[in-house]
């Protein structure tokens, strides 16, 4: 469920995704978002945050008022971070406040590597087309 970032001070902007997850013809997990979403909806997260502030900041963009409805958060390591046991492409739900820290810092080291070795990424994609 989330997705793009935007690395803000002592924040992060998030951008929240409806949708479900499924298997695809490899049973490789993928994300299939709700098209029918016109609006894009973002939050921001920092260091810190519990799972309840979490859950609060996504019901209020939603304008969801009701506590009676259950929401699961999650999102996937990109592909490169892979090591092939297929435990990282699974979806990695959040459910508790060290799983808001670990997404949070997670997000943080990708976008920081990713920032810093572009073409370090290209060149494994590559490979990995190459080898397939």
């Amino acid at each position: 469920m989330l997705s793009r970032f935007e690395q803000m001070t002592g924040q992060d902007k998030v951008l929240l995704i409806h949708g479900t997850w499924v298997r695809d013809s490899d049973q490789r997990w993928i994300f299939e978002p709700d098209i029918t979403a016109k609006v894009e909806h973002f939050i921001r997260i920092f260091s810190g945050m519990t799972m309840t502030e979490l859950l609060t900041s996504v019901r209020e963009r939603y304008q969801l008022s009701s506590t009676d409805s259950t929401l699961k958060l999650s999102y996937q390591y990109p592909e490169w971070v892979s090591f092939g046991d297929g435990e990282l492409e699974m979806p990695q739900y959040i459910t508790e406040d060290t799983e808001v820290g670990v997404f949070l810092n997670m997000r943080r080291y990708i976008e920081e590597v990713y920032n810093h070795a572009q073409h370090v990424i290209c060149v494994v994609h590559l490979w990995r087309n190459v080898m397939a």
